[in-house]
């Protein structure tokens, strides 16, 4: 029995070891291949200048795109701060290894296998100069055998320094141009060596993200990251940790070179060139500062052209008397969903700015409600375009907090096209509310993510993002896209601005799709459009002044208010504001474009009051765009599925109207054909209950009424069965004992009766509508007359 278990034991050992020879051979035989492939090791190629050119939407040349010119360094002039900095974030065993540190690559393997991530990397400096001067950026198996096996070769043939050289000549510190000595020139304004140690652990912890820790955009995360630099150096006996404290204690704005406009190269349109080269970088890794090409972009150089004038202040229709005051705006074609024209701020000049139709995020405002709460309340709820909502006090869901209206009031039923134009907060969140309890939250962080508008995890995400409250905010370029989805049926584009790259060392093509998905059905979208279009007919608070002749537009502007505790820190007016924004779409174009300061300081006007018409810009220049670019009359098809029919203005659920219902209670609604309402209108029953009092004396009967004059409803009614079926009357009906009757309707406090003869009475007293025949709930009562009036 024990032979034959170690027979089978014995067996399965063997097949495991054959298994794993096997796998050891394919891998052997897998690198092996690999590393014939692999190009051979040349570093010529890092000292060509690259030169790239840009083609209109047109295939029309536009301009070529090159790195500056900066004279290189030799590894003798590199600062011991810059090499310490260096060495102690990338790569620490630098001196010791032969281009790949096994030990770091096994920990980092093993770091990533627990973790389930690949957070932890292990490239050492001689890794990463082949990554970013022979090879793509492409995280698979084989770019990385292909990045071990040149760096194990070129340690071969070149000395440590040479190697450190190299590397600070031909990696890009700032993003875009190659070299230490660039990025400390626009920095700085000093050559590499002369840095000191903040300024060595500033560009040393830009290497990885050069775009996100450019300390001109994102100064906060850059310190952030030039701090995690110093205590690495501390970590590694570099510095002591005094000279790191120090270091981390000077300010970064007075390390920050601030170069003036006119010493900057910019090209023309270059702040749409910037989101040519972002999205280059973000598609394919390749950066046509080193990489030639040929790219094809879907620029509108009309279009581009005249915001180059509005961004230099040099236009005739555009003009900011305010020079504090940004702007920022990002126009889509609806036909193919592209990004044609940008305006990335005012005095845009340099390169790879911080481009703030494309980079900067803020709070949508009100400019979400559309596409979120009423958005999908059409997508849900089956609504008519001629839907009834009331403007009420209102709690967020599960709390205690109210919902404020900017003016602090409301307005009682509106329809709800003036729930948009008015932009009645309480009346988005109690839609999206609605909305939650019939797909749940998760569903509306679905569609904020499809729309590429989820800026948190999802559950982070509240209520208040029905008013534009969002946890980070959006960019000019992602709400345009949005707003996009409205004039294309429901269809999410992703809003690109290239359409292919040619690669002109390789001869290869790369094709950028936009992607297409629907996230709302047509009939849903086409109903909510109507309405946007009846916001623009009835011109809520003179919206109408953006509607360019015979080009049919739908936009929403929203405004962003400061919280109370920095007005009177600022010494602000109590009505001002910081943010506008405008929201809209033709047929075909979309523009989405904001207004207001990169940031508050006291003592300045970065601010703005409703008085002034500094915020009015973004309407300005929505009307110049649509003047210029708008498609005249141009309407949405009506699909299939959408009918047209009469019911009773304001009734919800939805009822159609008999003969006898008023012409001006009636109103023409669309709706889905499944959601078409099926109910006539009829008298409802009444319920109210009679509260009364009565006292008789001699020949007369006193009826006391509380509150029989109703005080006038404090909100605003559209529908009301009195207004079909008439005043709904308290009634008041007497019968003696010879069964006559009498019938009064009671609309005093005190009603008094006089009565004719003496004897017993009954009566009997009800709510009824002055047209109508239903009884409300009946309240007899019985008294004696002892004297009558005629005796």
């Amino acid at each position: 029995m024990k032979n034959k278990r170690k027979n089978i034991l014995l067996h399965f050992t063997n097949i495991f070891a054959i298994l794993f020879l096997c796998v050891c051979l394919i891998g052997i035989s897998y690198t092996i291949v690999i590393f014939s492939n692999t190009p051979s090791l040349n570093i010529a190629p890092m000292e060509t200048k690259a030169v790239s050119v840009v083609y209109d939407n047109q295939n029309q040349y536009v301009t070529h795109l090159q790195k500056e010119s900066v004279s290189q360094v030799r590894y003798e002039e590199l600062p011991d701060v810059f090499i310490d900095a260096l060495l102690s974030e990338e790569d620490v065993r630098f001196f010791v290894h032969n281009g790949i540190d096994i030990p770091r690559l096994l920990s980092a393997v093993y770091k990533n296998v627990v973790s389930h991530s690949y957070a932890q990397g292990a490239s050492t400096l001689t890794q990463q100069l082949i990554k970013n001067t022979m090879l793509n950026s492409n995280k698979t198996l084989k770019r990385k055998l292909e990045e071990m096996y040149l760096s194990y070769q070129i340690e071969k043939i070149y000395s440590k320094k040479e190697i450190i050289e190299l590397y600070a000549n031909y990696i890009c510190f700032d993003g875009i141009n190659p070299g230490a000595n660039y990025a400390s020139l626009k920095f700085f304004n000093k050559p590499i060596s002369q840095v000191t140690l903040p300024e060595a652990a500033l560009l040393v912890g830009m290497v990885n993200l050069p775009t996100y820790y450019n300390p001109f955009k994102n100064p906060i995360p850059a310190t952030k990251r030039r701090n995690e630099v110093l205590d690495a150096m501390v970590e590694n006996g570099a510095i002591a940790s005094y000279q790191a404290e120090t270091a981390k204690a000077f300010p970064l704005e007075k390390m920050l070179y601030y170069a003036s406009d006119d010493q900057k190269t910019t090209y023309p349109f270059q702040a749409y060139l910037d989101i040519v080269y972002t999205q280059i970088k973000e598609y394919t890794n390749l950066d046509p500062y080193t990489t030639p090409m040929e790219i094809y972009t879907y620029m509108d150089p009309v279009l581009q052209a005249e915001i180059d004038l509005m961004q230099q202040n040099q236009s005739s229709y555009i003009h900011f008397d305010n020079d504090l005051q940004q702007f920022a705006a990002a126009i889509i074609n609806n036909e193919n969903g592209a990004l044609i024209a940008a305006f990335g701020g005012r005095n845009y000049a340099g390169q790879r700015l911080f481009n703030r139709a494309y980079d900067m995020v803020r709070q949508p405002a009100s400019t979400i409600k559309p596409i979120l709460s009423y958005a999908l309340a059409y997508e849900h709820l089956d609504w008519s375009d001629q839907h009834k909502v009331v403007d009420e006090p209102t709690l967020y869901p599960n709390t205690n907090q109210q919902v404020h209206n900017v003016d602090q009031n409301y307005m009682g039923e509106l329809m709800i096209d003036e729930a948009i134009g008015y932009s009645r907060n309480t009346i988005a969140v109690q839609t999206l509310q609605e909305v939650v309890q019939h797909i749940g939250m998760n569903g509306v962080t679905d569609y904020l993510n499809q729309i590429q508008l989820l800026d948190t995890q999802p559950e982070d995400v509240s209520y208040a993002y029905a008013l534009g409250a969002f946890h980070y905010g959006v960019s000019p370029t992602q709400l345009a896209a949005a707003y996009a989805m409205l004039a294309n049926q429901g269809i999410y584009k992703t809003p690109l601005a290239v359409k292919k790259i040619v690669l002109l060392n390789e001869d290869k093509e790369i094709q950028f799709d936009i992607q297409n998905q629907r996230v709302l059905q047509e009939d849903s979208v086409y109903l909510l459009n109507s309405v946007m279009e009846n916001v623009m007919k009835k011109n809520f608070w003179n919206i109408n002044v953006i509607q360019p002749q015979d080009v049919h537009v739908c936009a929403k502007t929203g405004t962003s208010s400061f919280d109370r505790q920095l007005l009177e820190e600022y010494d602000y007016p109590s009505n001002s504001y910081k943010d506008r924004w405008l929201a809209g779409y033709s047929k075909n174009l979309t523009i989405a474009a904001w207004t207001g300061f990169d940031v508050t300081e006291k003592g300045k006007e970065t601010y703005f009051v409703p008085s002034s018409n500094d915020a009015n810009i973004v309407k300005q220049f929505f009307k110049r765009i649509m003047d210029i670019a708008g498609i005249p009359n141009q309407t949405y098809p009506k699909p299939n599925n959408i009918i047209s029919i009469p019911i009773v203005k304001g009734s919800y659920p939805y009822l159609l109207p008999t003969n006898n219902v008023n012409s001006d209670s009636i109103v023409v609604a669309q709706f889905k054909r499944e959601a078409m309402p099926t109910l006539y209108i009829c008298e409802p029953a009444i319920t109210k209950i009679v509260e009364f009092d009565y006292y008789v004396s001699d020949s007369k009967l006193t009826i006391l009424i509380p509150n029989a004059i109703s005080e006038e409803n404090q909100y605003h009614k559209i529908f009301d069965y009195e207004k079909i079926y008439g005043d709904l009357e308290l009634i008041c009906e007497i019968k003696n004992e010879q069964n006559e009757s009498y019938r009064i309707v009671l609309d005093q406090s005190i009603n008094e009766i006089d009565l004719f003869s003496k004897g017993n009475y009954t009566m009997e007293l009800y709510y009824q509508y002055k047209n109508g025949h239903n009884k409300g709930p009946s309240q007899i009562e019985t008294f004696t007359i002892q004297k009558g009036s005629l005796f």
